[in-house]
């Protein structure tokens, strides 16, 4: 112990300051997004799509390019706690695929190292698509400031998200499909 004591630990909302991040980890962070109800919950669009609309069933998506993304800000953050992102989400019957996740670092800018690809399922029906991001260095070893949903690579179909949930390790009893 040094002669003068040691310093007094403090966090920025200890003196009256706003925290984004403490110990890698935003106060406010949201993990999971219920879109039913006409809600945007934060989640914008950033490319490709002609039409976004917050409905009764969740974010409806129309593409106008074969490269439809919305996105979401989020505080600067480790999320090596998730081991999955879990997206529910409906395509019409004209959708073609993949759907992918991407995520982005603090540069802000997404690349194919962080992304994950997985088939769509284009019948008009609500499905769960589980994209393991907990099994990816890119996803536990860096800080993340922002998620990318590109719901499928066709222009002119129609997608309907219900959800995105992040789910941490301690939820993992049982995996989905």
């Amino acid at each position: 112990k040094p002669a003068e004591g040691w310093p007094l630990n403090y966090k920025p909302a200890d003196v009256g300051l706003e925290s984004d991040v403490v110990d890698g980890q935003p106060d406010d962070l949201v993990v999971s997004w219920d879109f039913r109800g006409r809600k945007m919950r934060g989640w914008r669009k950033m490319m490709g799509i002609s039409e976004l609309t917050p409905t009764e069933e969740g974010l409806s998506i129309v593409s106008s390019t074969d490269d439809p993304a919305i996105d979401h800000a989020i505080p600067l953050s480790r999320l090596s706690d998730y081991w999955q992102v879990v997206v529910r989400m409906k395509a019409s019957r004209d959708a073609r695929g993949p759907v992918r996740f991407f995520w982005a670092p603090a540069d802000n800018r997404t690349n194919e190292r962080m992304k994950i690809a997985l088939p769509i399922v284009a019948d008009g029906e609500f499905h769960d698509y589980a994209f393991r991001v907990g099994a990816r260095t890119e996803w536990t070893n860096t800080q993340i400031m922002r998620l990318r949903f590109d719901p499928c690579e066709s222009a002119g179909s129609t997608c309907v998200v219900q959800s995105i949930t992040l789910e941490p390790f301690s939820a993992k009893t049982s995996s989905r499909k």
